[in-house]
């Protein structure tokens, strides 16, 4: 989970609406063929306009449309955009996609910053993830008992000629770097809810639960307070 600093609505004139989801697909061509990035919108329930956004991108077979069903009682306040990927996956790690998600996830900023109900974002607010920016809070969570993508690193044994992935202590270590901390790793934390720890880095925060490749109760109670109640990470 990934944030920025806001700037209060967009200039387009625009409103955003549930029915707008067919004017935010986006549509590419590459050697696999053509694909739609097909949208669906979750309207708040809670708050005033302009609204900030969650752009909410699924699991490898999952569908941007049960992405906003899941979180649609969790982030409340927020604009829901789910979006559907080629073939229910992205272009990571060995998934089947070669598609230019990261252009396409460009281009959907622009459009949502043309909706006047939208909290938009600073046109340097982001870089395609390459380089630093100091606005940006990411929010970092793993199971510790995950062998999908492995806790301590390295192959995974559920993946098929799996990449080589940091552990999540040097991966939360890393995203702190790149968003200006200076200090050392942090391996200790405090406890948060039933069994996981969190680490802060100041913009980057690190969750770890005893639990497998899901969205365990604790992570799901920190992302709602995490973003509906500016960035708190108190229980």
């Amino acid at each position: 989970f990934v944030a920025a600093d806001h700037i209060p609505g967009g200039t387009g004139g625009l409103t955003m609406v549930e029915a707008s989801a067919g004017d935010l697909t986006i549509t590419k061509q590459w050697e696999q063929g053509f694909h739609d990035y097909e949208v669906t919108v979750g309207m708040p329930t809670t708050g005033t306009a302009p609204y900030p956004v969650a752009i909410l991108l699924h699991g490898s077979g999952g569908t941007g449309a049960a992405m906003v069903e899941d979180w649609k009682d969790d982030l409340t306040g927020h604009i829901l955009i789910g979006i559907q990927g080629f073939t229910n996956t992205w272009n990571v790690s060995m998934e089947i996609s070669n598609g230019p998600d990261i252009q396409m996830l460009t281009e959907m900023l622009g459009k949502l910053k043309l909706y006047n109900n939208v909290d938009s974002y600073p046109n340097d607010g982001y870089d395609q993830f390459r380089n630093p920016i100091p606005q940006r809070k990411i929010l970092q969570m793993n199971g510790m008992v995950d062998y999908v993508v492995p806790y301590v690193g390295g192959g995974s044994n559920i993946i098929a000629n799996s990449p080589t992935f940091l552990s999540a202590n040097d991966s939360s270590f890393r995203f702190a770097q790149a968003t200006g901390y200076t200090g050392s790793q942090l391996t200790g934390g405090y406890v948060y809810g039933t069994a996981s720890r969190i680490s802060p880095y100041g913009n980057v925060v690190w969750l770890r639960d005893n639990v497998a490749h899901v969205v365990s109760p604790d992570m799901r109670r920190l992302v709602t307070k995490y973003f509906e109640s500016n960035f708190d990470t108190n229980y």
